[in-house]
């Protein structure tokens, strides 16, 4: 899905490849939870 709409938008391969690289990182980072969940 993403990766579609940057291919549309016509961003290069390896830009799509780092930018789905970090957001799997970020998703990671974040134990799997919606940034907007707090838990305290």
């Amino acid at each position: 899905m993403i990766s579609e709409q940057m291919y549309l938008k016509r961003y290069a391969k390896s830009t799509i490849k780092a930018y789905l690289y970090w957001i799997a990182a970020f998703i990671r980072f974040n134990s799997m939870r919606h940034p907007t969940t707090k838990i305290f």
